[in-house]
């Protein structure tokens, strides 16, 4: 069984922040390490008898380069892309690998800066056939929308469960994982999974942009209308800048439209 799938994608700065540290791998393409948005949402379809990535990389840091974190995280991804072969490694042995590659990026490129703390998170999807793998470092979100639910699929890596042991709901968890740890600090450890996917159900990668202005159910009864997944992620968007848009706002959405065997063309 292989698949077809539409997906599309936005950015965007926000209205409070001056940088947007926030960047995207959409099969084929990434940001430039200095940008603001998209205007439009950018759409493309694709067939799965070959893998198709996307990721979106929340750049952590601040004043520490967090937009250079995040770049270096989709150029990573980009130029790893071009040169794999699914015949000779396996897409999850392919993504952990591209994982640590990006992390001693990072790491090299903060010492050179002489800045600590310069990271990004990591929520990456690879279609192929007739799954679909997740990877993820960090907290940005991983959203199945399947049969009118919507469910988180991504492992969240913060300090939540502490916080909400001592009380602290109020305090915005920290990170307990992302790129751009040295090795020699930390052994990072992605979350990777693997499931079948099934026509008619979507997928969502956003940064925390969009789920701090909004919440699950609201992002789900979007995901509901009958809009093309482009109109979908610019809505979404302009629903978190309505809400203050109080940070830099990532969106990618996959759905598949159709599943089919190999032998029927």
């Amino acid at each position: 069984m292989v698949g077809r799938i539409i997906a599309s994608c936005i950015t965007d700065c926000g209205r409070v922040r001056e940088k947007n540290e926030d960047n995207l791998y959409f099969d084929g393409r990434c940001m430039e390490q200095e940008h603001r948005k998209l205007d439009k949402a950018v759409t493309i379809c694709r067939e799965t008898r070959e893998a198709s990535f996307f990721g979106v990389f929340d750049g952590v840091g601040g004043e520490s380069f967090g937009e250079v974190a995040s770049y270096l995280a989709a150029a990573g991804l980009h130029h790893a892309r071009q040169g794999y072969d699914s015949a000779r490694q396996g897409i999850e042995e392919f993504l952990e690998a591209v994982c640590r590659m990006v992390n001693g990026r990072i790491c090299r490129e903060a010492q050179e800066r002489k800045v600590r703390g310069m990271g990004s998170t990591a929520a990456i999807l690879a279609f192929y056939g007739e799954k679909v793998c997740l990877c993820n470092l960090g907290d940005s979100p991983i959203f199945r929308y399947r049969e009118g639910i919507l469910e988180t699929i991504h492992q969240e890596h913060t300090n939540r469960g502490f916080l909400r042991e001592q009380g602290l709901d109020d305090r915005k968890p920290a990170l307990t994982q992302c790129l751009g740890i040295p090795e020699e600090e930390f052994l990072i450890q992605p979350h990777i999974s693997q499931e079948k996917i099934r026509e008619g159900e979507q997928y969502l990668i956003c940064s925390d942009g969009l789920t701090d202005m909004m919440g699950q159910e609201e992002i789900r009864e979007i995901l509901e209308e009958s809009l093309t997944p482009g109109a979908c992620v610019e809505k979404l968007r302009e629903m978190a800048l309505e809400r203050g848009g109080r940070d830099n706002v990532t969106i990618i959405l996959c759905r598949v439209v159709q599943m089919e065997e190999e032998n029927s063309k």
